[in-house]
C-alpha cells in the first residue's frame, strides 16, 4: 500500500527533532460512520489527536509527515486513500465482507508502532435489499457529464448508504464505483464513452449481487 505523506513547515515541528521515536502515541479517537453493514462498499474517516511520527529533512525547510501505511479492521486490511488535517484525519475505503460484531480499528504508523480503537466500529448483518432502480435516462453525449439518479430497492432500502459499481452495456462508464448513497438514493454524474454513436444501459452492482438497470439510451458523437 502507498504511504500517505504531508509536508509541514520545520519550525513548528522544532521539539520534535529528537527523533519521531520518543513522540507520545497519538491516540485514534472516532471513526465516522462508527456502524456499517457487512455487504456495503464505505468510506471511513478516522480522526486522530495528539502528534503523529515526523521524519525531519534537513536538506530543506521542511518536515516530511508520515500518517500512516496500513489500517487493519478485524482480519482485512484496507487503503487510506486521503490524509488531510496534516495526517490527524484519514479516509479508509472499506469493502466488504467484514466479520458482524464490533470490530477493533488499528493504524500501523510508518515508524512501526500502532494505533488502537478498541471496538471502534460495529459491522452490523447485511442489509435485506430487493435490488435498485435507475430514473430514466435520455440521450447523451460522449464525453459530457450527465446526471443519473439511483434508488435502492427492498425492506432497508432507506438504510442503504454504501456505493455500488457502475459499468455499461456498451463502451464505458466513469466512474466505476459510485459515491456514497444517502438513505437509499444517489444523485451524481457520469461520463459515457464509446467508439462510435450507439445505444447504451447502465448496470449497477452492490456488493451482495444486487442489481438495477437502466432504460437504453443513445450515446452520441459530440
Amino acid at each position: 500500500m502507498s504511504v500517505m505523506r504531508q509536508w509541514v513547515s520545520l519550525p513548528v515541528l522544532l521539539l520534535c527533532a529528537c527523533g519521531s521515536s520518543e513522540l507520545p502515541l497519538p491516540t485514534l479517537v472516532s471513526v465516522e460512520p462508527a456502524s456499517i453493514p457487512a455487504d456495503s462498499r464505505f468510506l471511513l474517516t478516522l480522526e486522530f489527536e495528539g502528534v503523529l511520527p515526523v521524519k525531519v529533512d534537513y536538506g530543506s525547510n521542511g518536515a516530511e509527515l508520515i500518517a500512516t501505511e496500513r489500517v487493519r479492521i478485524a482480519d482485512k486490511e484496507f487503503d487510506v486513500i486521503q490524509a488531510q488535517k496534516s495526517g490527524r484525519q484519514l479516509t479508509v475505503d472499506v469493502i466488504p465482507w467484514l466479520a458482524v460484531g464490533a470490530q477493533d480499528v488499528k493504524v500501523q504508523l510508518q515508524d512501526g508502532r500502532q494505533v488502537v480503537l478498541e471496538q471502534g466500529l460495529q459491522v452490523n448483518p447485511p442489509l435485506n435489499l430487493t435490488g435498485f432502480e435507475i430514473d430514466p435516462i435520455g440521450e447523451q453525449i460522449r464525453h459530457r457529464p450527465f446526471m443519473v439518479t439511483i434508488r435502492a430497492l427492498g425492506p432497508d432500502a432507506a438504510l442503504f448508504n454504501g456505493r455500488v459499481i457502475v459499468r455499461s452495456t456498451q463502451g464505458n462508464v466513469d466512474p466505476k464505483v459510485s459515491d456514497a448513497f444517502k438513505n437509499g438514493e444517489l444523485k451524481q454524474r457520469f461520463t459515457g464513452d464509446d467508439s462510435t454513436e450507439s445505444s447504451m444501459k447502465l448496470i449497477v452492482e452492490d456488493y451482495a449481487g444486487h442489481t438495477g438497470m437502466s432504460n437504453e439510451f443513445i450515446l452520441g458523437k459530440p
